[in-house]
């Protein structure tokens, strides 16, 4: 490739690392700047002996233009460059790359195509030091964690090689979909979704089912788990108790004066009660987000991430779950009866409310169990 103003592009194997100042030759430059290409160069300042060249930056600054022109005349050149940015140690003559992508869109779309046609469509690129202040000093450790909340493919990538793609218009970043994760998230925290039954694994049904016999022999006798209305608040996220509760039970009442003008043989039967459904968060069937929720106090003792009934998995998330639906429910009778009176018996939710009082202190209180 040759430009009028910068030179010449030498592509040839034979010439890789070759460096000419007009058309005269002045050194190997392979083993110095392990340039990938050879350089003739139309400006170049050199040392007395037409060895050394006096200023690297001149080197590296012209020769990344160059590939930028060439890339913009020859888009196929793309997968060239990319791959030799791609090296352990790439050469001095594709270091610069990124500083020349201004205003160049078409240049950077088409590295970004020759980087997807390499690591296919969905892939993220992201650099180890992004990584590590996404995921802490393990990085590689949590690099599939990373990829399970984003949803996408992440590739390690040099530094270099991510400020050359973040010039494309087409290429997503690991930051602006950490940005759209925690939009759809909060959106998702003020309209969650429901979760069918049906899409529940068997580990996670069988925690709501043991939950359930706790709650029937706690004084619940009319608890069943059709009752859980499973919502998904995003994941790992438990909700806001304090802004999403349930309907309260609201018993069929005959008007003011309509019992008084209906004939005793007249009066129909009140309507079976209809027992509200008890919301709690999809993130209690999860082992992570409890683990999570616990301060990742959580040891995955029962083999597997699924949990057991003996294993701290599937306690703790019983635990948390019961907590949460001891709640719910205290909060249900709280607002279907009427205002208590001196003289009141005790209300009939009592053993319900001590059952609730052994998970006073929340979240860490699992932890024990």
């Amino acid at each position: 490739f040759r430009s009028v103003e910068l030179g010449e592009l030498l592509l040839d194997d034979g010439l890789r690392g070759m460096l000419y100042v007009k058309g005269v030759w002045i050194a190997d430059m392979r083993a110095e700047y392990n340039l990938g290409s050879g350089l003739n160069l139309t400006h170049l300042c050199l040392d007395r002996d037409r060895r050394a060249v006096v200023h690297a930056s001149d080197l590296e600054s012209q020769s990344a233009a160059l590939w930028v022109r060439a890339i913009g005349t020859r888009p196929r050149l793309a997968a060239r460059v990319l791959e030799l940015m791609q090296q352990p140690m790439p050469g001095a003559d594709v270091r610069r790359v990124s500083e020349f992508l201004g205003g160049k869109a078409g240049v950077a779309d088409a590295i970004a195509s020759a980087w997807f046609a390499q690591h296919g469509g969905d892939a993220v690129p992201i650099a180890q030091g992004d990584l590590a202040l996404l995921c802490g000093p393990s990085g590689l450790g949590d690099l599939a964690a990373l990829e399970k909340r984003l949803g996408r493919r992440l590739v390690l990538v040099s530094q270099q090689v991510l400020d050359v793609l973040g010039h494309s218009s087409g290429m997503p970043s690991v930051k602006q979909l950490e940005a759209d994760l925690l939009a759809s998230t909060h959106l998702k925290k003020r309209h969650p979704t429901a979760v069918a039954w049906a899409s529940l694994d068997e580990a996670e049904r069988g925690v709501a089912r043991r939950v359930a016999r706790l709650l029937v022999a706690s004084g619940a006798p009319d608890w069943e788990v059709a009752r859980l209305a499973v919502l998904d608040y995003g994941e790992g996220e438990f909700g806001d108790e304090e802004v999403v509760g349930e309907t309260p039970a609201t018993p069929a009442a005959p008007a003011a004066g309509a019992a008084a003008a209906t004939e005793p043989s007249e009066a129909k039967a009140a309507p079976p009660t209809v027992l509200p459904a008890v919301r709690v968060p999809l993130a209690c069937f999860s082992v992570d987000a409890v683990h999570a929720r616990l301060g990742r106090c959580l040891r995955h003792t029962d083999g597997g991430a699924g949990g057991g009934a003996s294993g701290g998995g599937g306690a703790c998330r019983e635990t948390l779950l019961l907590q949460r639906v001891c709640r719910r429910l205290q909060r249900i009778e709280d607002a279907a009866s009427p205002p208590p009176r001196a003289a009141t018996a005790p209300a009939a939710s009592s053993d319900l409310s001590q059952l609730l009082g052994g998970f006073a202190p929340a979240p860490a209180a699992a932890a024990a169990g």
